[in-house]
């Protein structure tokens, strides 16, 4: 089995576990309320993943890395839109920390922009779609990269699942274009 797909079995079997722990009082969930106009969302995000080669290049490091982040969102509309796409946008900011541990014991840093789309219409169960790009500071000196300032280009998926109105669990899958000059 690949890294990939252990880590993909970690996440499922996370989810699952979270749905059937779900206390009954998330059962009145109202996507309405906790995603109204003007509300705020609060996240502390965090995980691990490895480079991959996608495009056959020579110069390749093969970081192994791990990343915290707290992101603070911002819902301008609510939520809108019919059906299954009936869902909120939310934009904000993120502090993304990246420590790179393997076979370079190196750092990024950086703030940036994010926004991401919850679908809100299949109750506590709240999928997304996210993307974002961040600018840092870094000290890794690899092939790769030759300059300590850098650009960080991200997108993901994953889903929430809510516990209360205020308190959800997440677990989604995030690929990271950087740090690139």
């Amino acid at each position: 089995m690949s890294r990939a797909e252990a880590v993909i079995r970690r996440v499922v079997v996370s989810l699952v576990t979270v749905l059937v722990l779900v206390p009954a009082t998330a059962h009145a969930f109202e996507a309405e309320r906790v995603f109204q106009r003007d509300g705020w969302l609060l996240s502390v995000e965090g995980g691990a993943g490895s480079q991959h080669n996608f495009q056959d290049s020579d110069r390749q490091t093969g970081l192994d890395l791990r990343y915290a982040g707290l992101r603070l969102g911002w819902l301008p509309f609510g939520t809108t839109g019919p059906g299954i796409v009936r869902g909120a946008l939310e934009v904000g900011l993120e502090v993304l920390y990246q420590q790179y541990h393997h076979p370079v014991h190196d750092f990024w840093a950086g703030l940036g922009a994010v926004g991401r789309y919850h679908f809100t219409s299949l109750g506590r169960f709240v999928p997304y779609l996210e993307g974002g790009a961040s600018v840092g500071a870094t000290n890794l000196n690899i092939p790769e990269i030759d300059s300590d300032f850098a650009f960080l280009v991200f997108a993901g998926a994953g889903a929430s699942v809510f516990l209360t109105e205020r308190v959800a669990g997440v677990a989604g899958i995030t690929f990271f274009l950087g740090p690139r000059r």
